[in-house]
């Protein structure tokens, strides 16, 4: 019955003519002009919601979105770092200076450094000046040539006593090395005369051997017809025989005379093999140390270099993080920014998902920043194209 009630609101005039006898049943109050009217207005008021529901689900609208977003300049700011880290010396900046490239902005302490490169200076040093050494000795040379590290030293004592122990070494080595050789040769032009004698005294013996021979030959027959005593033949035959005896021992002796002679030589080449040997198997491993110190080398004068940490650009000076004379800074630890000089600030935004449905490629945006920074408050009336997908 409810239903039907307000259905005959909403008719005309005429159709409550035709209801009245059904409202009537209701126990209600006839219909007055008064409720016709009301019907009139709630139908003007609905009429009028639901066009503006249309309007507004289809007609674009420009409206403000409100957006989490971060300040940025334009040009990224230059992040002041230490790649080591150390023990803050002198702060040249405060917060807010402008500073131009290559100004100089903080200084480490560089004691450590400089301790670092004395030592690897110091090994470097003493290992040019064997390599210097061992190059000679492998050249067989009189004397050292020391490279140019050196030389530009020679007022510094470290450098001075380096080449003198390796000077006094290489003299040392090598007087060693030729005094071994000249036993050698000493020994072998004894040997060699030693042969020369044994086979002049075998030659004599030889010699003196046939005429026993000879004579042994004439005798015999002289012998035989009883003209020599037999004693006399027996003294010669004992004479051929001893002589054939030391013959062979002065043969014997020739031929070690002559084995001690190769031998030796073979041992003096040995040596002389051993010691270089030796050599380039120290100069091999001498070598590959001073590259590598060579290369700390390098690698201590840019760190040395990189004490004073300079700005990259012209800028001013943000976010400075050391304040402390004495302080240790981490390795990789930010110290400050450097704003680059000239660059304005820009924004960036970024709206919720609720927000993206209210947004289109080439809107028109104002901004209005919000917050505690130093662009706090202010407002942005430029129109930027927004986009977003």
């Amino acid at each position: 019955m409810k239903i039907k009630q307000w259905l005959n609101f909403f008719k005309t005039d005429k159709d409550d003519a035709e209801v009245s006898p059904i409202m009537a049943d209701d126990k209600s109050s006839l219909a007055t002009d008064e409720q016709g009217t009301a019907r009139w207005g709630l139908r003007i008021l609905l009429i009028g919601v639901g066009a503006f529901m249309v309007w507004a689900i289809f007609a674009p609208l420009s409206e403000g979105v409100p957006a989490h977003g971060f300040i940025k300049v334009e040009g990224n700011r230059k992040t002041i770092q230490h790649l080591g880290g150390g023990i803050v010396e002198e702060i040249m900046v405060k917060e807010g200076d402008r500073v131009v490239a290559d100004q100089p902005l903080m200084r480490l302490n560089e004691t450590q450094l400089k301790a670092q490169q004395g030592i690897v200076e110091s090994q470097l040093v003493i290992a040019l000046a064997m390599e210097a050494r061992l190059n000679a000795e492998r050249d067989n040379r009189d004397k050292l040539t020391y490279p140019e590290f050196l030389l530009a030293r020679q007022q510094h004592p470290q450098a001075v006593e380096a080449m003198q122990v390796q000077g006094q070494l290489f003299r040392t080595r090598r007087a060693a090395l030729r005094g071994e050789e000249a036993i050698g040769r000493e020994t072998i032009i004894g040997l060699e005369e030693q042969v020369r004698g044994l086979t002049a005294q075998e030659a004599a013996k030889a010699e003196q051997l046939s005429s026993f021979k000879e004579e042994l030959k004439t005798l015999r027959p002289l012998h035989e017809d009883g003209y020599i005593p037999r004693n006399r033949l027996f003294e010669l035959e004992r004479a051929v025989a001893y002589l054939s005896g030391q013959r062979s021992d002065d043969l014997a002796n020739i031929g070690r005379a002559k084995s001690q002679i190769s031998e030796i030589k073979l041992k003096v080449l040995q040596s002389r093999q051993v010691y270089q040997k030796e050599v380039q198997t120290q100069l091999a491993e001498t070598q590959s140390k001073v590259a590598d110190l060579k290369e700390r080398m390098v690698a201590t004068q840019d760190e040395l270099k990189r004490v004073v940490l300079r700005a990259p650009s012209a800028g001013i000076v943000v976010d400075l993080t050391a304040h402390t004379i004495g302080g240790v800074i981490a390795p990789g630890q930010k110290l400050m920014d450097i704003v680059p000089e000239g660059g304005g600030a820009g924004d960036r935004g970024a709206t919720a998902d609720a927000s993206d449905r209210q947004c289109s490629c080439g809107a028109g945006c104002g901004h209005q920043l919000h917050g505690d920074g130093p662009y706090a408050g202010a407002h942005d009336s430029r129109q930027t194209d927004l986009c977003v997908g």
